[in-house]
Formats: C-alpha cells, structure tokens, sequence
C-alpha cells in the first residue's frame, strides 16, 4: 500500500490525476474507482484536458492502473446530472474521445464507460442516437443520466439489451428510486448512489453541532459517531503514511 505514496511523487502527466488516486486510502480502494473525465479542466476528483489527443495521454496513465473511466458528454458550465442547465458537447466529438480512450487502452481490465446527458437536454431519443454513436467508438457500457421515468428506463434497456448499462439513483433526484431488484430486471448491470454518503453524513453532522449547540458538548452524540482512531488509521490510513514519512526522513 505505501507504493502508492512513493509513485505519487514521480512527474506523470496529468500529475493532480496520479496524485488524487494514489492518496486515496487503501481501506477506501477495496471497491473499484470510476474516474470521472470530462471537458472541464476542473471537474470533481480529477483534472483532465479537453480534446481527444490530451485524453488520450490522460486515459494512457489511467488505463495503466485498471480503472474505470466514466466519460461524459456534458459541456461548460458542468453540474450535476440532476440539475437543469445542462449543455452537451457535440456527439461526435465526444465519440472521438471515446474512440481515444479505447485505442490507447494498455490494461484490458480497463472498463470504458460512455456518459450521455442528453435525456434532460434533447430528449431520451436523442441520447439513444448519442449512445450508439459511444458504442461504434468502442464503449464498453453506457451511462444513461437522468431518467426521469420509469418508460424512459424501459426503452432504453430494450433498445441496448446486449449492452452493460449503468444506472445512477440520486436521493430525490429526477430519476425513479427503483430497489436493485427492479433495477435488474429492468436490465441494468450496475447502479451507482453516488450522493448517498453524502446525505447521510450531512444529516448526522447537523445532529452533532445542533447537539453542540444546545449541550455545549458532543458527548451526547458520541455512540453515533465513528472512534478516532478507527477514522484515521482505519478509513485514512494514517497510521500506515506516518510510518512512510518517518522511514524516508530518517526517524525511527
């Protein structure tokens, strides 16, 4: 694990993409990483250049390490899937970034998956066409975003039956909050709660400082909360980076 943190420090091209997926933690990377990529220069964990020949170096040090690339056809502004606003890049040029990744694919295990924002923007035909346009480039799933009902999905999963789909299901987002179950027999291989973490965490650390404000302690709150130590060295792995830091700078 403390591999990771020695490559870090080399100079790989785009160095904040190397470094953002080494430094996070080996107890988080039991699960497999989907690495967003985009148009924007800044776009949540990872920083990657727009045109096809800059994704294809980006995607080169990617596919290196296995990962799961998650490319998507949103334009700037970028946002979240569920919101409104959203503009896409022209389907074409986002197949050929598509075909890059694929052509410069050096890990097999590497799994390319196309995203379409097209339902909210143009309609669920539209993103269809865009779809077969991301297959043709050599996808090898698809990311249908935003369904906004549960014909949507239906169509969708008849249309690309033979094809791995992918779902995203967002707390009272557009999309239908289907069970896995339902989700499965629709036709989808994976579902995503990307924001899920989130929500939950926000609501218990509103519980915590309202307990705060209230009590003047948080000790009323404590049994809801994670232990210190099971945090930093368990989850952050912390306990492992300082013994990295200490071997390389001489202390014992």
């Amino acid at each position: 694990a403390l591999a990771r943190y020695a490559a870090a420090v080399r100079p790989l091209w785009p160095p904040p993409i190397t470094m953002a997926l080494y430094f996070i933690s080996p107890a988080l990377c039991r699960t497999a990483i989907a690495a967003a990529i985009g148009k924007s220069r800044v776009m949540r964990l990872l920083i990657i250049p727009a045109n096809a020949d800059r994704h294809r170096r980006s995607h080169a040090d990617l596919c290196a390490r296995g990962l799961i690339l998650h490319i998507e056809d949103q334009d700037l502004p970028r946002r979240c899937g569920h919101l409104g606003g959203k503009l896409l890049v022209p389907a074409r040029d986002h197949a050929a970034k598509i075909h890059a990744a694929v052509e410069n694919r050096t890990n097999p295990d590497t799994v390319i998956i196309a995203r379409t924002d097209a339902i909210a923007v143009n309609g669920v035909d539209d993103a269809i066409a865009r779809a077969e346009l991301y297959l043709e480039a050599g996808a090898d799933m698809l990311f249908f975003e935003a369904f906004e009902s549960v014909k949507q999905m239906e169509k969708v999963c008849g249309r690309f039956a033979k094809v791995p789909l992918l779902i995203n299901l967002v707390e009272g987002g557009k999309t239908p909050f289907l069970p896995a179950r339902d989700l499965q027999e629709l036709g989808f291989r994976v579902v995503i709660y990307p924001v899920t973490g989130v929500l939950a965490a926000a609501y218990q650390m509103k519980k915590a400082l309202k307990t705060l404000r209230d009590t003047g302690t948080t000790q009323g709150v404590w049994h809801e909360m994670l232990p210190f130590n099971e945090v930093f060295n368990g989850l952050l792995g912390w306990d492992q980076a300082l013994s990295f830091i200490d071997h390389y700078s001489g202390k014992k």
